[in-house]
């Protein structure tokens, strides 16, 4: 249960067992029994995701379109380090957006002011886990990761002004211990 499935090459039996009469009424219980733990060859992917406001249309009322973009790198493999004992899976991410969507509409003691602004933000993550196959029944989960975001322009728009933005960042690590 929330777990990712084994490939194909790994299961060595699949049973469906449809009358399961448990204590939270969930329907068929499903099996799977894998060949051996853990993976057993190399895989990853990678992704790349693109957007750009070129064909957007700026605010009504505004009197500029500021630009707004989104670029998200991902990528993740998972292998075994010891075939049958040791399985790790690698994530990497990062996430860097230009949104120019919101506009300032103000009345000042220099005048009205009318215009859209943009707020620069970036997101990088990247997660380490580690199976450790102890047995057949039994296995340990170490997995750590880092993160980081950076966001600025925050807190602007209708009738506050730009000198009211705030800039904001941070930082974590995670740890995951399971049996």
């Amino acid at each position: 249960e929330g777990g990712r499935l084994p490939t194909r090459d790994q299961i060595a039996q699949i049973v469906i067992e449809p009358n399961s009469f448990n204590a939270n009424g969930t329907g068929p219980r499903i099996t799977i029994t894998s060949r051996e733990p853990g993976p057993t060859r190399w895989a990853g992917g990678a992704s790349f995701q693109y957007r750009d406001s070129a064909l957007n249309a700026r605010n009504p009322g505004s009197a500029n379109k500021p630009p707004s973009r989104r670029s998200v790198i991902s990528t993740n493999y998972d292998g075994p380090v010891i075939r049958g004992k040791w399985g790790l899976r690698v994530n990497m991410s990062k996430q860097q957006s230009e949104a120019g969507n919101n506009s300032i509409r103000a009345v000042t003691p220099d005048g009205p002011v009318n215009k859209s602004y943009f707020s620069p933000a970036t997101y990088d993550n990247i997660n380490f886990t580690n199976n450790l196959y102890l047995s057949k029944t039994n296995s340990l989960l170490v997995g750590f990761g880092y993160n980081r975001n950076k966001n600025l322009n925050g807190g602007i728009g209708g009738f506050t002004l730009e000198e009211r933005a705030s800039d904001s960042s941070g930082s974590g690590w995670n740890f995951q211990l399971s049996d």
